[in-house]
């Protein structure tokens, strides 16, 4: 990773001209650049709480997008998701 890459631009740009999506139970398509922007607004709300490198973001509950765009977000502020 280069310094200063955030990990929501490295994966927009992996994404770019790609058809890759998510598609949720309900049946909801999610396109990778709503991924990748979804992931920046959420690693940028968890940095704003303190959270950072070493550090560990717990999470119970059902697999859902939510904690998925939440486990990208923590990885990519160098925190632990559990």
């Amino acid at each position: 990773m280069t310094e200063g890459a955030r990990l929501p631009d490295i994966f927009a740009r992996a994404m770019q001209g790609s058809r890759f999506s998510i598609r949720t139970s309900s049946g909801r398509v999610v396109p990778a650049e709503q991924i990748a922007a979804c992931t920046g607004l959420l690693e940028a709300q968890l940095a704003l709480a303190g959270v950072g490198p070493g550090d560990v973001v717990l999470y119970q509950g059902p697999q859902r997008l939510e904690p998925f765009l939440l486990f990208w977000a923590t990885i990519g502020l160098g925190a632990a998701f559990a």
